[in-house]
């Protein structure tokens, strides 16, 4: 299936490389939450973090970083624009 909306996809890719740190999270996870607490720590100034279910294209994005990383779920993290996981992975 996939995500066919450009803009989109060029919105996520900006994200992932103009900043160190990029997560892509939901205001009332819990994984997200405590995934930001952690990453706070390391480097707050350079991360970004995107509140996907703001955004109208919320259904577009999740369908983008399952193309680009195998799932749809949040938070998904990048870091100097590699791919690190979820959560449990840091």
């Amino acid at each position: 299936m996939g995500c066919n909306n450009e803009a989109v996809k060029k919105f996520v890719q900006k994200i992932i490389d103009d900043n160190i740190i990029a997560v892509f999270s939901k205001t009332e996870c819990p994984y997200c939450i405590k995934a930001i607490t952690i990453l706070k720590g390391y480097n707050p100034n350079s991360m970004h973090v995107e509140q996907i279910e703001k955004n109208p294209n919320m259904a577009d994005i999740q369908a983008y970083l399952k193309d680009l990383t195998g799932k749809s779920s949040v938070p998904r993290i990048f870091i100097n624009k590699e791919f690190v996981g979820g959560c449990d992975d840091l």
